[in-house]
C-alpha cells in the first residue's frame, strides 16, 4: 500500500520541547496533550454513535490525531522525567 499524497496527513509527533522548561511546566503540558486527546475521543464517541456509516478519512484522521497528542504527551513526561534526574544529580553534585 502506497503512502497517500495529502499535505494534511498528521506528522510523527515529534514536539519540539524548550530545554529551559521546567519539571512542572513539562508535566502541565502533557496534562493538557492528554485533555486534547481526551476530547478527540469524545467527538469519536459520538461520530461512531451518529453516523450509520462512518466518514472512513474523518474518523482515520480523528483516530491519527489522538495518537499524536498521545504521543506529545508521552514526550513531554519523558522529558520531565529526565529533568528530575538532572535536577537530582545537579543537586547532590553530580557532572
Amino acid at each position: 500500500m502506497s503512502a497517500p499524497d495529502d499535505l494534511c496527513r498528521l506528522g510523527e509527533g515529534s514536539y519540539v520541547l524548550d530545554p529551559e522548561a521546567s519539571l512542572d511546566t513539562l508535566l502541565d503540558d502533557a496534562g493538557e496533550w492528554l485533555a486534547y486527546a481526551e476530547g478527540l475521543n469524545e467527538v469519536l464517541a459520538e461520530t461512531f454513535a451518529d453516523m450509520e456509516l462512518p466518514n472512513r478519512k474523518h474518523l482515520i484522521r480523528l483516530l491519527g490525531a489522538t495518537s499524536l497528542l498521545t504521543r506529545m504527551s508521552t514526550q513531554c513526561v519523558q522529558q520531565a522525567k529526565v529533568r528530575r534526574i538532572w535536577d537530582a544529580q545537579a543537586t547532590l553534585g553530580g557532572d
